[in-house]
């Protein structure tokens, strides 16, 4: 008897066995085709059946190389126009990486050097020796960062002692970021004499031009504001000592003057006046990138103790009578703050837990007509579910959510199941209990698809909420909210982007992925090896109820394929060996897809792959998206 033999019949003797296991083969559905009759009305290329009649002509691509490599490890993005539907040849060249350094230095005939101030107006020891550069934290953001694309924004900081060159004498940045048009903000210290300061300076649409970009940044124009507040007298004349002023543009909410803090009013007993001197640099804007997006904002803000909401005018609306001179009438109350107090539980064990609330006033009570009031906070709930806080009367958008900060950063499925509602918070009575917060079960979205081993995933909708926007009540966004009825409603912003989730399809087809309420895009991602496009369908709105998505099936794709280099700060252009490539569509405000980036406001991922040791990629794109 051969060994061979005798091995099989150990296990018969209870001895045990090592056999070597046989791959098995995939019996999955494969997209392969060897001539065009195999694919019906698609066409065979490359061993695969592809759409000849694709809708996706303008895509957004973003190459990341991966962690350890010797390329920059940047997220580059290119924009793709006239992409052949069909399939065919496209090498990828996004804009190469740039080593950008400089300064912001007073402008040319300027020796007045700022002083900068502590929060207590005492003087910070920040000059250059140079007398020239001044400190600031440098944020360059690229243009496409509304449509929620990740790790659109490099930042460094150059204003500390020991970030000064010693051989200049100066404040210098330094980064290293994918060429592009980007939106330039270097923020000066709030507090500065009013005499000589330099508020924050914004360029917008601002191109990186070669690989090694020195930029000498100068101020642009400042101009001298002097605000004057009308507030009553008597007992209520100092309501306002303390209160910060500033002004900030409408898009980001960036600050664009210095910091004013309010001092004691001047005037009679009936009324007094708060005189506000602030230094204010208006956006630098290129002739592409003025977009509507509103007027900069006069901002008053309480200090840190009192409870009460932030006030907001349009800067451009007091500037009609006297630009230099804004003169401030008919803001004259401020509502007293109410203690409201709660509870956070689960639906279906009405147990206590913990997590966080999040608030954002709809409307604020008890403020003069025409005044814009604004309030929002985060409170952390402890393990014993306790909701305690002060706010001033109104209504306002509430989100409940559980977890943990360590459970608000895992996978698990602790942060899930989160409740969106109102809050009418009266004037009255001062103290108010039984704010109850009870967070529903887990929605699921169930599906099928012949498909399994796919992966599932529910991915929010990105949308950007400008400043403007947010306080103005324009909220025609994609983000998702609600009016209390714990239906999301696309048409207004968000408290909070809910998480992403996944899911898989299962040896019978069928796949359930757990979703707190939003508004999702959901895709269905077969192994690239099996030749599927991504089934991709947005805005699917996730009520809390179990939905059945129905039998999702992966079209087949139109394949795009070539070459991915990269850009180095030398000049020279390398491949991108391994790198993580992603393809995104444009979606517009109704979440349509939209050739036209210049409509888009959100982007939708419609593919991803990874490029080979040599640089090369293929990419199934899907011919459309689903509705």
């Amino acid at each position: 008897m051969s060994l061979r033999w005798l091995a099989c019949l150990l296990p018969l003797l209870g001895l045990g066995c090592t056999v070597n296991a046989t791959a098995q083969k995939d019996r999955r559905q494969h997209n392969t085709c060897n001539v065009d009759s195999d694919c019906s009305n698609n066409h065979c290329s490359s061993g695969i059946c592809q759409e000849v009649n694709g809708t996706l002509e303008s895509l957004l691509v973003t190459v990341t190389p991966p962690s350890g490599s010797n390329l920059p490890q940047l997220n580059f993005v290119s924009q793709l126009e006239n992409v052949p539907t069909s399939g065919g040849s496209l090498d990828l060249t996004p804009p190469a990486a740039h080593h950008v350094s400089g300064t912001l230095s007073l402008a040319k005939g300027v020796s007045c050097y700022p002083t900068f101030l502590d929060e207590n107006d005492e003087p910070l020891k920040l000059r250059a020796p140079d007398g020239k550069s001044l400190p600031v934290d440098i944020t360059l953001s690229l243009r496409e960062r509304p449509l929620g694309l990740p790790q659109q924004q490099y930042f460094d900081s150059a204003s500390t002692l020991d970030k000064l060159s010693v051989k200049l004498g100066s404040y210098p940045f330094e980064l290293t970021v994918p060429g592009g048009h980007y939106d330039i903000y270097a923020a000066t210290p709030p507090y500065q004499e009013q005499d000589c300061a330099v508020p924050p300076q914004l360029w917008r649409d601002f191109v990186l031009e070669g690989p090694d970009a020195e930029l000498a940044l100068a101020p642009g124009p400042i101009t001298d504001l002097t605000v004057t507040l009308h507030w009553p007298g008597g007992d209520h004349a100092g309501d306002l000592m303390g209160w910060l002023a500033d002004i900030i543009e409408p898009l980001d909410g960036n600050r664009l003057s210095t910091v004013a803090k309010l001092g004691a009013p001047v005037g009679s007993s009936a009324m007094v006046e708060y005189d506000v001197q602030l230094r204010y640099s208006p956006a630098i804007e290129s002739s592409e990138s003025k977009a509507a997006v509103g007027s900069d904002l006069l901002r008053l803000r309480p200090p840190a103790s009192v409870t009460a909401p932030t006030i907001y005018w349009d800067l451009s609306a007091l500037q009609l009578f006297d630009p230099k001179h804004p003169d401030i009438t008919g803001f004259s109350k401020l509502p007293a703050p109410v203690k409201v107090q709660g509870l956070l539980t689960r639906q279906d064990t009405n147990a206590p837990i913990p997590g966080y609330v999040f608030l954002i006033s709809q409307k604020i009570s008890g403020v003069d007509a025409g005044i814009f009031a604004s309030y929002k906070t985060t409170f952390e709930v402890g393990a014993d579910g306790v909701i305690d806080l002060e706010l001033p009367p109104g209504n306002y958008r509430v989100q409940g959510m559980p977890g943990t900060r360590v459970g608000m950063n895992d996978d698990s499925l602790d942060s899930i199941g989160s409740l969106r509602t109102v809050w009418p918070i009266a004037a009255t009575p001062s103290q108010q209990f039984g704010k109850t917060l009870e967070l529903p079960a887990i929605a699921q979205l169930t599906g099928q698809s012949p498909m399994p081993g796919a992966e599932v995933q529910a991915v929010p909708v990105a949308a950007h909420i400008g400043e403007f926007a947010a306080v103005f009540g324009d909220t025609r966004s994609t983000a998702s909210s609600d009016d209390g009825d714990g239906v999301p409603d696309p048409s207004l912003p968000t408290v909070l982007s809910p998480r992403s989730t996944t899911g898989t399809v299962d040896a019978s087809g069928h796949f359930t992925v757990q979703a707190d309420l939003g508004l999702f895009n959901v895709s269905v991602r077969g192994p690239e090896s099996l030749g599927f496009a991504w089934f991709v369908r947005p805005g699917v709105v996730v009520t809390g109820d179990n939905q059945d998505l129905g039998h999702l099936v992966l079209p087949r794709p139109t394949v795009l394929s070539g070459s991915c280099l990269v850009g180095l700060v030398s000049g020279n252009s390398v491949p991108a060996p391994a790198a993580t490539i992603r393809a995104y569509a444009y979606l517009d405000k109704d979440l349509a897809y939209t050739r036209d980036r210049s409509q888009a406001r959100t982007v939708i991922q419609v593919a991803e792959t990874r490029a080979d040791d040599s640089g090369a990629y293929r990419l199934l794109i899907p011919p459309s998206l689903a509705h």
